[in-house]
């Protein structure tokens, strides 16, 4: 009986160790090869920075390096790393007017400072940058290129409309000059309806009814920095859901607390001999 418990005492043991130096192994072996593939793709990113590099000093810009940039790299090799380098600070160009193309990346006319990209060649090195080389460029500057589009209408809506806006100081409403949704498209508004509902707030407007001075340019200024951009992902009709849901929910509570304040009001008329 003893030699039975032994026995599966050191099975179960012998189990134990090899399943534990199993994983062990496993996570290491696996480890090191997903430092391999890293080292890879730094390597790759950091060719692509000593071509640009080579452009550096005499007053070059990023732009002037595009056409070296393009023949010496291949797609699937941008499509690995230029998200990481556009977010390390590299001025890769993609708006509405110049759309993001893999195939033939643009830069903007920016003087290459060579001491920049020497930092950035050490912040690819020291592995920081290896979760961003594993973004889709396309989803990401099809994204940045929208956000940048809406902040462009947002602001021109500020200076061309809500800036000749008057507060109605009898009934507190803003009105805007005749006819300004003319000089706007429908997936403008549509993308900007968020944004103009949630400025249309009092705080703008001086007693008089009249925008405060630097207020355009106060709010120009928080659209450039990012401080309106939840706006510019909210549908207009999923935003009014919201709101009602909440206002609604509000005053339900609103109704609970009251009715509750007047269930105690005449429960102590009622102990103090006032009430019925």
């Amino acid at each position: 009986m003893d030699n039975l418990v032994v026995y599966i005492l050191v099975t179960l043991l012998s189990g134990a160790i090899g399943a534990g130096i199993g994983t062990y192994l496993g996570s290491h072996f696996s480890a090191q090869k997903q430092e391999r593939r890293n080292k890879e793709i730094r390597n790759i990113a950091i060719k692509a920075l000593n071509i640009i590099k080579k452009y550096s000093g005499k007053g070059n810009t990023y732009d002037m390096a595009e056409a070296d940039f393009n023949t010496s790299l291949s797609v699937a090799e941008k499509r690995i790393f230029i998200v990481s380098l556009h977010k390390l600070g590299i001025p890769i160009l993609a708006t509405s007017e110049t759309k993001f193309d893999i195939q033939h990346i643009c830069f903007e006319k920016i003087v290459i400072d060579k001491d920049e990209i020497l930092a950035i060649i050490k912040q690819v090195e020291s592995g920081y940058c290896d979760k961003l080389f594993y973004i889709d460029p396309d989803t990401y500057f099809t994204d940045n290129i929208r956000l940048s589009t809406l902040r462009s209408v947002s602001k021109r809506w500020v200076k061309e409309v809500f800036a000749k806006s008057k507060l109605d100081l009898n009934t507190r409403m803003i009105n805007y000059p005749n006819k300004w949704f003319e000089s706007f498209t429908w997936a403008e508004k549509l993308g900007t309806a968020v944004f103009r509902e949630r400025i249309a707030i009092e705080d703008y407007y001086t007693n008089e009814g009249n925008i405060k001075e630097g207020a355009t340019k106060e709010i120009c200024t928080d659209i450039d920095r990012g401080l309106w951009d939840s706006c510019f992902f909210w549908d207009i009709e999923n935003y009014h859901s919201v709101t009602a849901t909440s206002s609604l929910n509000t005053a339900i509570i609103n109704l609970l607390r009251n009715q509750n304040g007047l269930t105690t009001t005449l429960q102590q008329d009622k102990k103090n001999g006032i009430a019925n």
